[in-house]
């Protein structure tokens, strides 16, 4: 059984939006994306114990970023929309949020898991993080240093 999960797992990471792809245009609208702007886009969903751990850091992160090269978008993939909102505002997101209640985005992106974190310039994948990771703002605010 565990095989199965495994190679069901595996074949969708192959269908998926990886490091490396260009997103397409209808996703690059959506997200508001501009050339030259260093964006970490971070899926998430009030259902999903990790990303209560995660968020909080990557709030705390956003108030330090040099907004002018670095943007942070979250996109809450809760299929009701309130719920979505108000797991938003108990975690105090204080970075755009695009609530995708109808699974458009997460569908065209298809990660392996949430949380899920893509770093996006020139509407390009450059880097991707899935799971829960310890200390992610640290290893964001690292990854963004990277980048430039």
């Amino acid at each position: 059984m565990k095989q199965i999960v495994l190679i069901c797992l595996l074949s969708l990471s192959l269908f998926g939006l990886t490091k490396g792809d260009k997103l397409d245009d209808k996703s690059i609208k959506t997200l508001n994306l501009k050339s030259d702007t260093i964006y970490v886009v971070d899926f998430f969903a009030s259902w999903c114990r990790s990303c209560k751990k995660e968020l909080p850091l990557i709030v705390k992160l956003n108030d330090s970023i040099d907004k002018t090269k670095y943007k942070i978008i979250g996109v809450d993939i809760d299929k009701e929309k309130k719920a979505g909102q108000s797991f938003q505002k108990q975690m105090a997101v204080n970075f755009t949020v695009i609530n995708d209640d109808k699974n458009t985005l997460v569908g065209a992106f298809a990660p392996v898991g949430i949380p899920a974190l893509y770093f996006i310039k020139n509407s390009v994948i450059i880097d991707e993080i899935f799971g829960a990771v310890d200390n992610i703002d640290k290893v964001i605010a690292e990854k963004l240093r990277q980048i430039r």
